[in-house]
């Protein structure tokens, strides 16, 4: 039996097409996988940066809260101590008000004790005539014996408001006490300084009076400014005799009159308290 050998016959360009489009599938691949990872990549880096700015915002905001945190501290701590500085005020303030209170209210006591005055002096000043030789009329001493023993027998507290009302008038007024001694030396006492001056008698035994006026006026304008209301309070000694003072208790609203035109922003006003009792 006769073997016929068959010859093989290869056909390559087939085999060669089917190579390259599984390399160009391959190559399709790798460009798609390299795209994603520079995609992703891209996104990443974008993530990063994004990330990165947050941070710092954080970071700010953090900064920022600790910054304002401190802020806080040392405020409540300068708070703190300005609390206790004001407690430390409020305490001493308390202790110097008690204190006053204390004093006020001794001093009210005192003053109420001092004003139980005798009954022989009150009796004395309200049935003195004034100067003028006129005698008070009854129902102007009953007022005078009430405030007496209304002083006398008032609490402290009433005397305090008694003597607070007394300052203030004081602090918009001037007193000018004139006393007149036995001597017939004139003092004029403003508080804030004391001055002297004689009344002289003339030879047929009446009262300068007009050189008196002349020595009062050119005194008066020696003295200290004075407020917006002058009270002029006359008192003489109870040795003193009835001519000068009649004399004086005349002569002073006149006096008074031109100090008021002299001293055109001030107001002058007169009384006539009588005889003083005591220094």
């Amino acid at each position: 039996m006769k073997i016929t050998r068959r010859k093989l016959t290869l056909q390559l360009t087939p085999l060669l097409d089917l190579m390259l489009i599984v390399f160009f599938l391959q190559y399709l691949q790798l460009r798609e996988n390299e795209v994603q990872r520079a995609t992703a990549a891209v996104v990443v880096q974008q993530d990063a940066v994004r990330l990165a700015g947050e941070l710092e915002v954080a970071r700010q905001i953090a900064a920022d809260a600790t910054s304002a945190s401190d802020a806080l501290k040392r405020q409540l701590t300068a708070e703190r101590q300005r609390a206790s500085t004001l407690a430390g005020e409020a305490a001493a303030e308390r202790t110097r008000t008690d204190q006053m209170l204390a004093r006020e209210e001794e001093l009210g006591r005192l003053v109420v004790e001092l004003f139980n005055v005798p009954q022989s002096d009150i009796n004395k000043v309200l049935n003195d005539p004034g100067a003028g030789g006129v005698a008070r009329s009854p129902e102007e001493v009953a007022v005078l014996r009430k405030q007496f023993q209304d002083l006398a027998t008032a609490t402290s507290a009433r005397m305090i408001r008694h003597l607070l009302v007394f300052d203030e008038i004081r602090k918009r007024c001037d007193v000018w006490e004139v006393f007149v001694d036995s001597q017939h030396l004139v003092t004029v006492n403003t508080g804030a300084r004391t001055a002297s001056l004689r009344l002289n008698i003339r030879d047929d035994g009446d009262p300068d009076l007009a050189r008196f006026e002349t020595d009062f006026l050119e005194l008066a304008r020696g003295l200290p400014d004075p407020k917006s209301l002058v009270v002029i309070l006359l008192t003489y000694d109870r040795g003193s005799r009835l001519i000068v003072t009649e004399a004086l208790h005349q002569a002073m609203p006149e006096i008074t009159r031109k100090l008021a035109r002299q001293m055109t922003a001030v107001r002058f006003e007169y009384a006539d308290l009588g005889i003083r009792v005591g220094p």
